[in-house]
């Protein structure tokens, strides 16, 4: 039996597979944070606006972003 998907099943897997922009930028931030934790630098807000992340931005995500930093680095220990 052939059955059709209907609109709406297609929109919902391409909107489904797509990253959160939330998770984009705690990634990002987590990126930042093992880039210059790794080469021996304090993390400080000046390293965060050298790679054009607003404080704000780190301020609201900073939890998040150090989890996922502790994440990689146990993977790559």
């Amino acid at each position: 039996m052939i059955r059709y998907a209907a609109e709406a099943e297609i929109v919902s897997d391409r909107i489904a597979s797509r990253p959160r922009c939330r998770q984009t930028i705690v990634e990002r931030i987590a990126d930042v944070i093992c880039e210059t934790a790794g080469s021996g630098q304090a993390v400080t807000a000046d390293v965060f606006e050298s790679h054009n992340i607003p404080p704000l931005v780190v301020e609201r995500y900073a939890d998040q972003a150090r989890a996922e930093a502790r994440r990689r680095f146990v993977k790559r220990g």
